[in-house]
């Protein structure tokens, strides 16, 4: 009875550091895809605004990570979504895999705006977001160039290398 705890709380611990860990590759992959990124010059101006629509867990943990570091002359803020609206003011939405069903009101909700959508997992890139992180691979990112280009978006070329670069989904 008492092993069975203790690998309960081993199993409890265990999964806390993975998910910890998870929420902070997220954030070294956002602060430097900030870099990789150009957006138009009227987005050149105020904070830098990043999104996360839906989770409070990964947005705390992005907010830890990267408020008050700089894009250009620009200060991080994190912000935490639960509607859809309110998304024009992003730079960056992070939509986490548990909230992919709701990309397709995010890309109606920023249509035509220079805002970077980021998602996790395979084939979100395919249905219209920019970049998804992917969990596995050879290749880190999926990369819909054509989406991000049709918005305003310029992608570095050394961002474009860590990718398979897909289609679908422009907006």
């Amino acid at each position: 009875m008492k092993h069975r705890w203790l690998l309960i709380l081993f199993l409890l611990l265990w999964s806390t550091i993975i998910l910890a860990q998870q929420g902070l590759f997220e954030s070294l992959y956002i602060l430097k895809m900030t870099a990789m990124v150009r957006y138009p010059a009227e987005r050149s101006s105020g904070d830098y605004i990043i999104g996360v629509v839906g989770s409070s867990d990964i947005a705390a943990q992005l907010d830890r990570s990267l408020t008050g570091k700089k894009v250009g002359e620009q200060t991080i803020k994190v912000r935490l979504f639960d509607e859809i609206s309110g998304l024009n003011s992003c730079h960056i939405i992070f939509l986490p895999d548990q909230y992919s069903k709701k990309l397709q009101r995010v890309l109606d909700a920023v249509r035509g705006k220079p805002v970077l959508i980021i998602t996790k997992g395979v084939g979100m890139a395919k249905e219209g977001s920019h970049i998804s992180i992917l969990s596995t691979g050879e290749k880190k990112f999926e990369i819909n160039k054509k989406a991000a280009e049709s918005v305003g978006l310029r992608l570095q070329d050394d961002l474009l290398r860590l990718a398979t670069i897909v289609e679908g989904g422009t907006q």
